[in-house]
């Protein structure tokens, strides 16, 4: 493996590795179990990185013409405080035309949405 593939995430990583066979699997219609599986594996990167369970928050979940917005949580334990956890919770947006995903950043939700809908031109 070169340092290359290390950056990128590529070679032996098992989740990137899931992630790839998801994305093969895309027909033209992709579903909202598609996508929450894929966000899920979004969320078990980040929850590996802070060491805190992650779960999409399933009522809030919207659909749009160009896609879906998937707000997700910590999952609080019995020594965790949700209100004290250091996490925020900016949701994913993952575009209905080729799958992408891509997070909220601090910039808001129409200018993700924006970008998003850019990155299909590239």
């Amino acid at each position: 493996m070169t340092a290359n593939e290390k950056v990128n995430g590529k070679g032996d990583c098992p989740l990137y590795r899931s992630y790839q066979d998801i994305l093969y699997t895309v027909s033209s219609m992709i579903t909202l179990d598609f996508v929450k599986n894929l966000v899920g594996i979004h969320l078990s990167r980040r929850a590996e990185t802070i060491g805190i369970q992650l779960r999409i928050i399933e009522d809030e979940i919207e659909e749009h013409e160009w896609g879906w917005v998937i707000y997700w949580e910590p999952i609080p334990t019995l020594n965790q405080n949700i209100v004290k956890m250091p996490i925020s919770g900016l949701p994913y947006l993952v575009d209905k035309v080729n799958s992408r995903v891509r997070t909220v950043g601090t910039y808001g939700l129409k200018i993700s949405i924006s970008k998003l809908l850019k990155s299909r031109e590239g």
